[in-house]
């Protein structure tokens, strides 16, 4: 999930993530978009039980670290 476009060109261009894994949200999120259970969730993005997912839900700005956190969860695969 990503607050805009230009997270979006970001994830695409820089990151090489397939345009069908990213979700274009608002910048807010009141209440989780769906009433799915997780064994739908994973159904409908075509995730295994035993495939690890992992969330980041913040802005996309260099102070966050969010590059240190990609090469960390690059190591544990």
């Amino acid at each position: 999930m990503v607050p805009g476009t230009k997270s979006q060109g970001y994830f695409q261009e820089t990151l090489h993530v397939q345009n069908r894994k990213i979700c274009v949200v608002g910048n807010c999120i009141n209440e989780l978009p769906t009433e799915l259970t997780r064994t739908e969730l994973r159904r409908e993005f075509g995730l295994d039980d035993d495939t690890i997912v992992i969330l980041y839900l913040g802005r996309l700005i260099k102070r966050k670290g969010l590059h240190l956190l990609i090469s960390a969860f690059g190591r544990l695969a």
